[in-house]
């Protein structure tokens, strides 16, 4: 498998966002919706991410970790399946995801997407983050986004603890064509 660093994003926020950006923030914090979710307590600071594919550059694996924290092989389940409409989803920090305040550059905009709402000038960042890149992810204020493996779907989500604050997130895209 391989892998390729993307970057870093600072964590402000007891809370980590896991969903495909199309979604608003009120998905992750109604627990009746099962697209996005709130993951905490999350271990604020900076965060690494990194994007695993396999050789025919499928995204296979999103990873988010804290810079202070040396990751294992040992994965918790959270139990928890991000919901995924737009063949992407990311590893955000919970006061800056959907703000469209957050995004203070011009977006590219390269699907065209009409920006009415609020939220949809994050969302549109998202986008442009993954097209414009050769490993389809990228970063974001505060967050990672990436082409989620086969496009849309439902897909784990795997957690570490550092003293009990969550310091490293996988989303697993990928799956054995047996297990269809």
């Amino acid at each position: 498998m391989n892998s390729k660093k993307l970057g870093s994003f600072h964590v402000t926020d007891l809370q980590l966002i896991i969903s495909d950006p199309c979604y608003p923030i009120e998905c992750a914090v109604d627990d009746s919706d099962d697209f996005a979710w709130r993951l905490e307590p999350a271990k604020r600071g900076e965060w690494t991410a990194t994007v695993f594919y396999e050789d025919d550059f499928t995204i296979s694996k999103l990873v988010a970790t804290h810079t202070d924290f040396k990751m294992t092989d040992n994965w918790i389940d959270t139990g928890k399946e991000v919901g995924v409409d737009s063949a992407k989803a990311g590893i955000f920090d919970a006061s800056v995801y959907g703000r469209d305040d957050a995004i203070t550059y011009e977006v590219e905009n390269v699907h065209e997407i009409n920006m009415d709402e609020e939220g949809l000038t994050y969302y549109v960042a998202c986008c442009d983050a993954v097209a414009s890149s050769e490993y389809e992810a990228g970063i974001v204020p505060g967050g990672v986004v990436s082409m989620a493996g086969i496009g849309d779907g439902y897909y784990p989500a795997y957690v570490q603890y550092d003293n009990q604050e969550i310091a490293a997130v996988l989303l697993d895209f990928w799956f054995d064509e047996e297990e269809e």
